[in-house]
C-alpha cells in the first residue's frame, strides 16, 4: 500500500467470538471490555458466560512498513477510554496519527468485538506495507489455550475455515516462538518488513 501526504489507511477486521455472529446490533451486558494493567496499552475481552477467561487484546502494539527503519507508536502507552459500547484510543504526532475504535455487538448468543484501525500519513514521504501489529493472547484463557494451535481456526483469502496448525509456514532461525500471520489482502510478504525481521521468528502466510 502506498501512502502519501494526508492519506488515510483504514483497517476493518473483525473478531467473530463465534462464527455464526453476523447481522448483530444488540448490545448486551453478557460482554465487557476492561483494561489489562494500569498503562491501559492492552485491554481484555471478557464474557459473563465464560467466567475466569480472559482474552488479552494489545492493538495496535506497533505499526510496520518497508520502508521504515523501526516500528511506529511502538507501545506508546495511550490509555483506552472504555465504556459499556466499546473502547477507542488515539495518538497523534508532528508527522502521523492513529485512532482505534472497538464496538461490542450481539445477536442471541453470539458475541462480537469488531474494530476498526484509521492511519493518517500528514509527512511528504510516502509509506510502503503499513501494517498494524495486533497481539491476541489466549494465556490468560486457559479455556482456550492453543500454543500447538491445533484447535485454533480462521478464515482463508477465499473465505474456507481453516486450521491454523496447517497454514504453510516459513522457517527462520527460530530464535523465538513468535509466528506471524499476515491478513487476507494484506502486505504479500512480511518477511520484507525489517522490524519483523530483527525477531528472527517464524513467518506463516497463506498460500
Amino acid at each position: 500500500m502506498h501512502m502519501t501526504k494526508k492519506s488515510v489507511f483504514a483497517l476493518l477486521i473483525t473478531i467473530l467470538l463465534n462464527a455464526t455472529a453476523f447481522g448483530q446490533k444488540e448490545l448486551s451486558d453478557g460482554i465487557s471490555l476492561l483494561p489489562a494493567d494500569k498503562s491501559n496499552v492492552s485491554i481484555f475481552i471478557v464474557l459473563k458466560e465464560l467466567p475466569g477467561q480472559y482474552f488479552l487484546f494489545t492493538m495496535p502494539e506497533i505499526f510496520t512498513g518497508q520502508s521504515l527503519k523501526e516500528g511506529l507508536f511502538n507501545a506508546d502507552h495511550t490509555p483506552w477510554k472504555v465504556n459499556k459500547h466499546g473502547a477507542k484510543r488515539k495518538l497523534k504526532t508532528d508527522k502521523y496519527q492513529y485512532q482505534v475504535k472497538l464496538k461490542l455487538l450481539h445477536n442471541g448468543n453470539s458475541y462480537v468485538v469488531d474494530w476498526k484501525i484509521t492511519f493518517t500519513n500528514n509527512s511528504t514521504e510516502p509509506l510502503y506495507d503499513l501494517a498494524a501489529f495486533n497481539c491476541l493472547t489466549m494465556d490468560r484463557a486457559p479455556l482456550f489455550k492453543d500454543t500447538g494451535m491445533v484447535r485454533t481456526w480462521v478464515k482463508d483469502e477465499t473465505g474456507k475455515t481453516t486450521l491454523l496448525s496447517t497454514i504453510q509456514k516459513t522457517q527462520g532461525p527460530n530464535r523465538r516462538t513468535m509466528q506471524f500471520y499476515r491478513a487476507a489482502g494484506g502486505i504479500t510478504d512480511v518477511t520484507k518488513s525489517n522490524w519483523i525481521n530483527t525477531w528472527e521468528c517464524t513467518v506463516a502466510c497463506y498460500t
